[in-house]
């Protein structure tokens, strides 16, 4: 049987988005102001593209993008906010994942990828791999000092806290600690492209551990400020 196979338009970053959580972005190169145009000009539900993280280049200028990371990430256009030069203001929530097959010949001023978008099995054990990284997480946020602020929203738009307010579920966790943790690239990226949610929730407590551990040996390291993530309404 032959995979089924999208269409999807290509944002290239040089950061990981996860499913679940949103990003707000600044545009103004003209290719994808064009892509925002075009987005707008959809049908609110078909209001989609691809966020994927540049392996090799630079974002911005012409020809900077040398090579991709095969799996991304479906965001799915929240809020816009026009400038009057061109600009825009926009809000993205991340969706669900898809493995980059192929660039498209296309006539657009942005890429167009070929994509498979990749389901989200729970795994083995996955509550226990889910409370593991709650306790863990506390720690971490605990020996960086409380400078940790991270918000969640609930279905009715409130902030929650997610560790210590009401539970969130074990693939919404495991992207929060992906993109909440001071992570590298690469370390976020290989948490994206994880198999199922269990997996990729054991990575994460061995990675805290290893953090917090560092985090107390070297009290003054910088810490940085942390996404703002809110639970998909899909």
């Amino acid at each position: 049987m032959s995979e089924s196979r999208t269409a999807l338009p290509l944002f290239p970053l040089g950061t990981v988005l996860m499913p679940r959580l949103i990003m707000p972005l600044h545009i103004f190169e003209p290719r994808y102001r064009a892509l925002i145009n075009d987005l707008r000009a959809l049908p609110e539900p078909d209001r989609r593209f691809g966020i994927v993280a540049i392996r090799e280049g630079w974002e911005a200028g012409p020809g900077r993008v040398r090579a991709l990371h095969v799996v991304g990430t479906a965001a799915r256009l929240h809020d816009v906010t026009p400038h009057e030069d061109g600009r825009f203001d926009i809000i993205a929530v991340g969706t669900e994942r898809f493995i980059l097959r192929d660039l498209l010949d296309t006539s657009t001023p942005y890429a167009m990828g070929s994509v498979t978008f990749i389901g989200e099995p729970d795994g083995e054990r996955v509550a226990p791999a889910a409370e593991a990284v709650r306790t863990r997480f506390a720690r971490y946020r605990s020996a960086l000092a409380g400078s940790v602020q991270i918000t969640a929203m609930s279905g009715d738009g409130q902030p929650v806290d997610p560790i210590d307010g009401p539970e969130l579920d074990p693939m919404a966790l495991s992207y929060l600690v992906a993109s909440a943790t001071i992570l590298d690239i690469a370390e976020r990226q290989a948490l994206l492209e994880e198999h199922d949610t269990a997996s990729r929730l054991r990575c994460e407590a061995g990675i805290l551990a290893r953090e917090t551990a560092l985090a107390q040996a070297l009290p003054s390291l910088p810490t940085s400020e942390f996404a703002r993530v809110t639970q998909s309404p899909n």
